[in-house]
């Protein structure tokens, strides 16, 4: 008998099983799983062994539910509401995520161990990871046409096949020579490094140990611990290169307000000297001004009265004189 598998129940099952009487809801939900599980390995494990073409081979009997007692029923249908309840909310949870994904998949039921099974049967070998992307976001088309998902996943098989294969690259550029890189590097140099606990268009159950093999496994932590020093280091570099630049940049703000002083000083005293100039100018102007008005007024004086040439206060100082004898005349 195979190991791992149970005995068969024939019709009518143990007499334990017959008799099970849960104690608790949780131990009867789970011998229910239990036992829909055994009856599909049983089935598996005959159709594979081909022990169901023998003569004489009673066929399994349908899984039916253990009886229960009456007081027990509406507990296990509320039970069963409540996980109900929770698978929706599971599901609801489950399109939310799918909606924001950038580049979902488009192969329903089918799963990538599915994919790669049909691959091997049709081309005799594993498929790459590149491989496995086109056949997750692509169809092909009766004309021979490939129809992807959306724009994104098409540009991401582009770089690959870029990278892969890039003698496509424009001749005139004859002195850039790129290097080949294989699938798995091209895949991973657009999608980057894989996440510990899974691998991209690796299905499931695949890991690091199991994909890339324990030396990898076993280096991943100093792998990261390298990649943090480098990292680190990466950005002391540019920390330094900075702050030389700044020390730069103050050098030259420095000699610019240097220079703008300088500039200012001679402005300054440029300045200074036009106002002083204008200053004495204007100076010499107005006594010449003063001047001249001063002997018009002494020409006019002198051409109405014939008398000699005075000053204005002396002239004022006659005049009174003259008035004063006049009158004096006048009273005697």
């Amino acid at each position: 008998m195979h190991r791992g598998c149970l005995p068969i129940h024939r019709k009518g099952g143990s007499r334990h099983r017959q008799g099970l009487q849960p104690h608790s809801l949780h131990l009867y939900i789970h011998w229910h799983q239990l036992h829909r599980q055994e009856l599909q390995s049983h089935r598996l494990y005959i159709h594979n062994q081909g022990l169901h073409k023998q003569e004489g081979y009673t066929h399994l009997v349908p899984y039916q539910m253990p009886p229960t007692s009456l007081s027990m029923q509406p507990s296990v249908l509320r039970l069963l509401g409540v996980h109900l309840q929770l698978l929706q909310r599971v599901n609801e949870r489950n399109k939310s995520n799918r909606s924001h994904l950038s580049m979902p998949y488009r192969r329903g039921r089918t799963n990538i161990h599915q994919l790669s099974n049909d691959f091997m049967e049709r081309e005799g070998r594993h498929p790459t990871r590149p491989e496995i992307f086109q056949m997750t976001q692509a169809r092909t088309a009766p004309d021979g046409s490939v129809m992807w998902s959306n724009e994104q996943s098409r540009q991401m098989m582009d770089q690959m096949t870029q990278l892969m294969n890039p003698t496509s690259l424009e001749e005139s550029d004859a002195t850039a020579n790129p290097p080949v890189l294989t699938p798995e590097e091209a895949f991973r140099q657009v999608f980057g490094r894989d996440r510990p606990g899974r691998i991209r268009c690796g299905g499931r159950g695949q890991t690091w140990r199991s994909w890339y093999g324990p030396s990898e496994c076993g280096s991943s932590s100093n792998t990261i611990y390298q990649h943090l020093l480098e990292e680190q280091s990466q950005q002391k570099s540019e920390i330094s290169q900075q702050k030389s630049e700044i020390e730069r940049m103050k050098k030259i703000i420095e000699d610019q307000e240097q220079r703008i002083a300088a500039q200012n000083t001679d402005i300054d005293v440029r300045v200074e000297a036009q106002v002083e100039a204008q200053l004495a100018e204007l100076k010499t102007q107005m006594l010449q001004s003063m001047d001249d008005r001063l002997q018009e007024l002494i020409r006019i004086r002198m051409s109405g009265r014939g008398a000699p040439a005075v000053l204005p206060e002396d002239e004022t100082e006659g005049e009174e004189g003259d008035v004063e004898e006049g009158t004096f005349g006048e009273d005697e």
